[in-house]
């Protein structure tokens, strides 16, 4: 009887291992180490390569920076001018411009010693056309510092500067002259009813152009620096 039980263990082991051999033999998980055929490496040409899928590569994050420093600037230069000489009538009106051209003006009054000048100019025209057709003409001349004046007394009278240096004005004078202008004059000016001037302290060289633009409307008035006390 016990030899009867171990065959028939011997055949129900034998029955399962035939039915299940795959089991058994399966296929080995081959080595991912395993070494690679060397004789089927091979160079690629530039064509092969140019045929190759292109990726694109991931961008690349900018590392921050460190925020720049402001650069503060150096504050412009300013200087100090002297804006004059006005009158009792026109004063009021340079005042008034000064302020518009916001700048720090201070009055200043002038003896009467002080109030003489020495201006050159060129009598005025008969009209307004023939004042604006003469100041070309002394433009093309390469005489380019002059105004047409517009008061009453002097209206369409060419203006080419008042000095306060007589040697300034001669020299002035002999230069317009020498250019073929006739009848340019040289004349001693006095300020009636007071003289001023105004000074004009913290001034950028843009005010110093500013003050320059407004010379036909005081045409008698100069502009020149002085030191700043």
């Amino acid at each position: 009887m016990r030899y009867i039980v171990c065959l028939l263990g011997l055949l129900n082991i034998g029955i399962w291992t035939y039915f299940n051999q795959d089991f058994f033999y399966q296929n080995p998980i081959p080595d991912a180490r395993a070494e690679i055929d060397p004789d089927k490496m091979h160079l690629l040409n530039q064509h092969q390569l140019d045929v190759l899928p292109k990726t694109n590569p991931a961008p690349v994050e900018p590392v921050p920076s460190e925020s720049p420093v402001a650069v503060v600037s150096e504050a412009e230069a300013t200087s100090c001018y002297e804006w004059g000489i006005f009158n009792s009538a026109n004063i009021d009106d340079a005042q008034t411009t000064a302020a518009k051209l916001l700048l720090q003006a201070t009055l200043k009054q002038h003896n009467g010693s002080d109030a003489k000048r020495f201006w050159v100019y060129l009598p005025k025209l008969k009209n307004t056309q023939a004042a604006q057709e003469k100041a070309e003409e002394l433009k093309n001349l390469g005489i380019t510092d002059l105004y047409i004046l517009q008061d009453a007394k002097w209206k369409n009278a060419i203006s080419f500067g008042m000095f306060e240096d007589e040697a300034l004005a001669t020299k002035l004078l002999e230069d317009i002259k020498a250019k073929g202008v006739k009848n340019v004059v040289k004349a001693v000016k006095t300020q009636g009813g007071g003289s001023y001037s105004l000074l004009i302290k913290n001034a950028h060289a843009s005010d110093y152009k500013n003050l320059k633009d407004v010379k036909s409307d005081f045409p008698e008035a100069n502009v020149k620096e002085v030191a700043c006390g």
